[in-house]
């Protein structure tokens, strides 16, 4: 049936399938990478499509869109079509399944008569695997003997592996059960390991979060599966705890009465201990004795440093958080001793995460150097973003808690009162507390006042302006969307320069040096581009050695790229001779870390200007976002133009 379904219109009904609230079209948009009006397209094709089965798309216009239906198969069916391996990631996940299911090492040539491929693309598709599980937790290596390859016979490993594979695949609009195109197991065996796992949870007191509970009942249908084929975990010593024994104990035995399979006691410790770290820990966990007591004394000592320095720094009080402190030090003892809990791995989340919080990913990126320096322990990328994840949260607790520093923002108006009394109002309930209006002032008095005691003038005439310290903003008589959004931006602008302290507020008087570079980019990879950028700022004398390593470091930590398109590659704390930065525009985009772009920024400051690098970088990344948005960055020729561009930008939004 699904022949008719592209692979994009696939992943459409994927993405609706995992909601159970509206989702708009232009979140489906963007985690697609594609247009709103190519998804509208889209689901124009699909309501069509699916109505004569009993399949219906709800829009509702400026709420989004919700699948409405019966039959749970039928719409597993229809995303996951058995075979069909539409798209790369169908196709290396049955890669990898039939590695992790073949005792023995497969020839290539049968992988690439089973998935329809040539051989160079299986070849492709195993550097993808080789990447995806050796670099990351269970770190399982493939092993290639000429023409044939293979997991390592590592049964706890291969287990975790398709652990991953299902729970990733799981559908989670759990009103329609826990149903799949394939599973370990026959569905009636996966819903009376359900209702057992759900009620030995209820009677033993152990909480488990939605995604390890999901996760912990595949690990028992897997188990099964596995025990059923001839591949017994192997010798497992007993651990866990006495709650996570007996919870195990009374599931398997359950089980065993249903299916005949017996479990060993290497089986039932394997999953009790499975259990036990799984669990879910709730914030009383993350108290000062947890911190104090941790047997961990350097990550305490560490993390202590971080945080105190950027207080000192940022003016903040991170170092008075005993549950920041306590839930840091849970992901670091995490990554070294728990190997159930990979980190976070949504590629979705990690990007909106990178692009809304560039502070909290330079944090923890801070942390992150000072553990490799200090004890030697590097952070994978996910549990790096996981760290990005606890710095967002606490950022914007420090931000609310600063609520007496709402933008202050004044109404310049040439209007009459009742008129103005009406915007100021519309301004009122879109911002609310994010800012303290005041006003209005009339034009002739604004023009005159060298000081108008705000952070941002919103006037309804074009004036000449007086206090040249602060943003302007010229609206008609009545805001639109399109003044909100300018108006947002700043009010948004100005949060920065609120939470992080600088000696001026313009960024763009920061930076001396300026420069616009284009170049091809075809076959380049971003270390050869980034090399390009290195060797030209080395060159014309502003930076050196030192600086250019710190660089390639933090690219290394995680990629600097941002979903709008572009990348801003810079040292984590190390000073060039002068601030500024280099644009790069690309004839083609290339691959930055898993993000196309087209645009490559070189940001650095001087030794002067360090002390201020979260409130400017964060600032400059919020900037051009908005400029990649608009696409207005791709017409910039040359530095001066450059300059022009930005600080009309972050003066008049």
């Amino acid at each position: 049936m699904s022949e008719a379904l592209t692979v994009r219109q696939r992943k459409i009904l994927g993405i609706l399938n995992s909601q159970k609230e509206r989702i708009s079209g232009k979140e489906i948009a963007e985690y697609l990478g594609v247009t709103d009006r190519t998804v509208r397209t889209e689901i124009r094709y699909l309501t069509d499509y699916l109505r004569p089965h009993g399949v219906q798309i709800d829009a509702i216009r400026g709420k989004g869109y919700l699948l409405r239906y019966k039959d749970t198969e039928l719409i597993q069916s229809l995303v996951y079509q058995k075979d069909a391996m539409l798209t790369p990631e169908d196709r290396i996940r049955t890669l990898t399944m039939i590695l992790l299911e073949s005792p023995d090492p497969v020839q290539l040539d049968d992988l690439s008569e089973e998935c329809f491929v040539s051989r160079s693309t299986i070849e492709h598709d195993l550097r993808v695997i080789a990447f995806e599980y050796e670099r990351e937790q269970p770190h399982i290596h493939l092993i290639r003997r000429r023409n044939s390859v293979c997991f390592e016979e590592n049964e706890w490993k291969r287990r975790y592996v398709m652990n991953l594979l299902y729970v990733r695949r799981w559908n989670f609009n759990y009103e329609a059960g826990l149903v799949m195109a394939d599973l370990p197991v026959r569905p009636e065996e996966l819903t009376a390991i359900e209702d057992l796992l759900t009620e030995e949870q209820r009677i033993c007191g152990i909480e488990l979060s939605e995604n390890d509970h999901v996760s912990f009942l595949f690990s028992i249908a897997i188990a099964l599966h596995r025990i059923r084929t001839g591949f017994p975990i192997g010798q497992f010593g007993e651990n866990g705890t006495r709650e996570s024994r007996t919870a195990v104990s009374q599931i398997l035995t359950g089980l065993e009465k249903m299916t005949g399979v017996l479990f060993s006691e290497d089986e039932r410790n394997a999953l009790a201990d499975e259990l036990a770290l799984r669990r879910q820990y709730s914030d009383t966990l993350f108290n000062g004795h947890f911190y104090e007591e941790a047997e961990n004394a350097p990550f305490v000592g560490i993390i202590e440093s971080v945080l105190k320095e950027t207080d000192r720094e940022l003016g903040l009080a991170f170092s008075d958080s005993v549950l920041l402190k306590s839930e840091l030090l849970h992901i670091l003892l995490t990554q070294t001793r728990n190997p159930y809990h990979a980190g976070l791995r949504d590629e979705y989340v990690t990007r909106r995460v990178r692009a809304e919080y560039p502070d909290a990913v330079e944090l923890a990126c801070r942390l992150e150097e000072a553990l490799r320096k200090g004890v030697g322990t590097e952070l994978t990328e996910n549990y790096l973003f996981e760290l990005v994840a606890c710095f967002a949260e606490a950022i914007e607790e420090q931000a609310a808690g600063k609520s007496a520093d709402s933008v202050r923002v004044v109404i310049v108006s040439h209007m009459t009162i009742g008129a103005t009394k009406v915007l100021m109002t519309q301004i009122r309930k879109f911002f609310g507390s994010r800012i303290r209006l005041s006003g209005p002032i009339p034009v002739y008095e604004a023009s005159r006042t060298p000081r108008l005691n705000a952070d941002l003038a919103v006037s309804t005439t074009k004036m000449k302006v007086c206090d040249d310290s602060i943003p302007y903003l010229t609206i008609p008589r009545m805001m639109d969307k399109k003044n909100y959004e300018r108006m947002n931006f700043l009010v948004s602008l100005e949060a920065y320069r609120k939470l992080y302290p600088g000696s001026g507020r313009w960024i763009t008087d920061k930076l001396e040096h300026l420069e616009v570079m284009r170049a091809a980019s075809t076959s380049r990879s971003r270390w050869e581009l980034l090399s390009l950028l290195s060797e030209k700022a080395v060159r014309d004398g502003l930076m050196g050695a030192a600086c250019v390593s710190s660089i390639e470091d933090r690219e290394r930590q995680t990629a600097t790229a941002f979903r709008e398109g572009f990348a801003v590659p810079h040292a984590i704390r190390c000073g060039a001779a002068k601030s500024g930065l280099i644009l790069l525009h690309l004839d083609n985009p290339v691959d930055w870390g898993g993000i196309a772009v087209d645009q490559v920024v070189l940001f650095f400051l001087s030794e002067r200007d360090l002390p201020e690098q979260m409130r400017i970088l964060s600032s400059l990344v919020f900037i051009l976002r908005r400029l990649h948005a608009q696409k207005i960055l791709s017409s910039v020729a040359d530095g001066p133009a450059l300059k022009e561009l930005l600080e009309s930008i972050e003066k008049l939004g």
